[in-house]
């Protein structure tokens, strides 16, 4: 380990010790820390940002086969509208029957995340499967 990163584990025992001795609340502690950082110009490293891995049609394909071998067609329409649309899951779980549009392709989420409503919309193709669910379920979600 090198003299300077000795140093600086050094210095954040003494403040732990410090922090402890005088029973420093989350708060001040994490107040004494950045006074630390400042006057020994000390800069946080900037978090990587990235890109979430996304499936290949491929890997989608083999997936949608995987939950159509389940049997559940309920589950495939589930999955279905959290891919198509990223719809949140606690969203999703509130939408009820009478907020879907088939016509316009677009679900309305009431009070979502921020607690903000808004339109979800989802692909013609995905309509006729909802459609025919619905049409085979009338009581569906009742």
């Amino acid at each position: 380990m090198p003299s300077s990163e000795k140093a600086k584990s050094k210095m954040v025992t003494q403040l732990v010790r410090l922090a402890r001795k005088e029973h420093l609340s989350y708060d001040e502690f994490g107040y004494i820390c950045q006074q630390a950082r400042k006057k020994l110009k000390l800069k946080k490293p900037k978090r990587e940002q990235r890109l979430p891995q996304l499936l290949t049609s491929e890997e989608l394909g083999r997936f949608f086969q995987a939950v159509r071998e389940g049997g559940r067609v309920e589950h495939e329409i589930i999955l279905k509208l959290l891919f198509f649309t990223a719809v949140r899951v606690g969203e999703l779980v509130k939408i009820e029957v009478n907020d879907v549009d088939l016509a316009a392709c677009k679900i309305f989420v009431d009070q979502g995340k921020g607690s903000k409503d808004r339109y979800i919309l989802f692909p013609q193709t995905f309509s006729l499967v909802l459609r025919a669910h619905l049409a085979a379920h009338p009581n569906f979600g009742c």
